[in-house]
């Protein structure tokens, strides 16, 4: 008689079909990892004591809740982020990263579904939760609503520091790890101040959506930043962290006028990703691969005219400061709280803008150098470098000097806005000699770089003309 094949293995369905293979991966190993295993293990283990020390006491606000809470802040805001940090170093250490980049998959899917892979951890981690919270709701002495807004609200913090660590995944590893620190030390700040909030006991929508806001566009805004560190130059990554960088801004004016922002929130993280954006744009290098000007040729003058100010390179990063800049104005223009039944000039409007002016100076102040060394690999590390000098030229003027010797010496540099915006408290005379002097320093460089920009936009209007060439060969 003939034997009967075997029957072929069929793969295992622990996943869906309809699920991106890239996140099933991650998902897969992330999930059989070590730091996975342990970390659900000794969450439960602490659930279940500090529950059951909680029942068996009769003080409804037993002092255990705090450590619950405490436990649960550090396994989302710290354990669980930083698994990311090797989410890009461990693929290029050995050797995938080329073999993923090979798929169709963009640089930007590629970090947002290792991205989703970690937050569906931290979201499997905090749903195995629930139950021992619900639990304690049944004795009695427990404000559910508070509860559920506590947990949501470290979940929402959770995302932009996962998308934060996967961005800083690309630096080398003592920068990544200082920087996650101080990242998770102020997001565990913020969950303090958001347990004990008394608007916690309510459901307060205008800062909901202050909230809402802030880790979206964080999350969006750090996963671009991670999307560009890998993609090829044809991607022009650069060009989606401008727009976000836009957006922010323009999203941040209306959402402070319709919620009546009175923290500042909205305002504050549109200043933090404009301030971020604009670095990173005055470090870049006109790339020259005509065909990332073709999508923006095909689009003929409109598309020109917005590559002026998406194009990678410092140039176009200059027109893109100077744009967020005078995007950012009316934040300093008006009140600091405000609504759409009125509209108050600030009686500071003028200082602001002339201090926000010099800010933006000390942004593109090291294009001064850089744009003499057009073929330095690493220009943002030495972009960043340049900054951290002129900082701690600042640091020392600011300790040593005297107001007038802090205002003389600042004068003749881009950090007169640290001075004036320390010491002056926002009084200035805008009519003060040393002000004056600085403005026009500040003025002179300013000038420089711009005319050292024409060079880079004549190597624009030449790649431009190239892109065109291919997409209408003679």
């Amino acid at each position: 008689m003939p034997s009967k094949s075997a029957a072929p293995l069929s793969p295992s369905a622990d996943f869906a079909d309809w699920l991106p293979p890239m996140l099933v991966k991650e998902l897969r190993q992330g999930l059989r990892t070590h730091v996975f295993v342990i970390m659900f293990v000794l969450i439960q283990a602490a659930m279940l004591i500090f529950t059951g020390v909680r029942l068996s006491g009769t003080n409804p606000y037993n002092p255990v809740d705090g450590f619950m809470w405490l436990a649960l802040s550090g396994a989302l805001l710290f354990i669980m982020p930083a698994r990311g940090l090797s989410a890009i170093s461990d693929e290029d250490k050995a050797k995938t990263l080329d073999l993923v980049q090979l798929t169709h998959l963009g640089s930007f899917q590629i970090v947002l579904q290792k991205w989703f892979a970690l937050v569906s951890q931290a979201l499997l981690l905090l749903i195995a939760v629930l139950p021992y919270i619900a639990l304690r709701y049944f004795f009695g002495g427990i404000d559910v609503v508070r509860e559920l807004l506590s947990v949501v609200g470290l979940f929402c913090l959770s995302l932009p520091l996962t998308a934060f660590s996967i961005a800083l995944s690309t630096a080398p590893r003592a920068i990544r790890t200082l920087a996650f620190l101080l990242a998770s030390l102020v997001l565990v700040v913020m969950s303090v101040a958001f347990l004990s909030n008394p608007w916690m006991s309510g459901l307060n929508v205008a800062a909901l959506y202050s909230a809402l806001f802030a880790c979206v566009l964080g999350s969006a805004f750090a996963l671009s930043v991670a999307a560009a560190r890998i993609s090829a130059p044809a991607e022009n990554a650069s060009a989606r962290i401008r727009i976000i960088a836009l957006a922010s801004v323009l999203l941040s004016l209306v959402g402070r006028w319709l919620a009546d922002d009175k923290g500042g929130l909205w305002s504050g993280v549109a200043l933090v990703v404009m301030l971020w954006a604009g670095l990173e744009a005055m470090a870049e290098q006109t790339c020259d691969v005509p065909s990332l000007y073709s999508p923006w040729v095909r689009r003929r003058f409109l598309g020109r005219l917005a590559g002026r100010l998406l194009y990678p390179g410092w140039a176009p990063g200059l027109a893109f400061v100077a744009l967020l800049c005078a995007l950012y104005f009316p934040h300093l223009c008006l009140d600091r709280t405000f609504s759409p039944t009125g509209l108050r000039v600030s009686s500071h409007a003028l200082q602001n803008i002339t201090l926000t002016s010099l800010l933006g100076m000390t942004m593109v102040f090291p294009a001064l150098l850089l744009s003499r060394l057009p073929g330095m690999r690493h220009r943002r590390w030495a972009y960043f470098g340049v900054q951290a000098v002129c900082f701690v030229y600042w640091l020392i003027i600011y300790s040593v000097a005297s107001d007038d010797g802090q205002r003389l010496l600042a004068a003749f540099t881009p950090l007169s806005a640290f001075t004036w915006s320390e010491k002056s408290r926002f009084d200035f005379d805008p009519s003060d000699p040393w002000f004056l002097i600085a403005a026009g320093v500040n003025s002179i460089a300013l000038l420089i770089i711009v005319l050292s920009s024409r060079a880079e936009f004549r190597k624009i209007r030449l790649l431009e003309r190239q892109a065109s060439s291919l997409l209408n060969p003679a």
